[in-house]
């Protein structure tokens, strides 16, 4: 293969990968399109599984930068939706945090990365406990 010939396969590639990052960026603002609005509108979410402290624990440098991408990116996933189907109703099922036993310290800061995630830092939260309650 000649250079020239490497060249365009790059450029080629690039511009594939970047219409996709743009597609999956914007995959809710797609969705809705095909979705008029309707009388009732549920955002429903499943098992977001913030970690906290004891991956910091097990991982003290790399935990740090994936606890921060993983919150950007739930985040991300909350607003893009939230924007795109303009829901009345915005649900979290399933575990917010992930299931190592945490104390009330650690409970509470995760609660508060919980509300910056998803766009409720000024909501009342009443986590109801379930099958995993200890």
């Amino acid at each position: 293969m000649t250079r020239s010939q490497l060249r365009r396969v790059a450029i080629a590639f690039a511009l594939v990968l970047g219409a996709a990052n743009v597609y999956f960026y914007n995959y809710a603002a797609f969705l809705a399109l095909n979705h008029p609005d309707s009388d009732i509108r549920f955002n429903l979410y499943g098992d977001p599984q913030i970690e906290g402290d004891a991956k910091l624990k097990r991982e003290p440098t790399t935990g740090k930068y994936d606890l921060l991408v993983n919150d950007y990116y739930l985040q991300h996933i909350y607003a893009s939706t939230i924007a795109a189907f303009r829901p009345q109703y915005v649900v979290t099922m399933g575990d917010m945090f992930s299931s190592q036993r945490t104390n009330k310290e650690e409970y509470y800061k995760r609660i508060d990365r919980f509300k910056w995630i998803s766009h409720q830092v000024d909501a009342n939260m009443a986590p109801i406990s379930g099958s995993h309650a200890y």
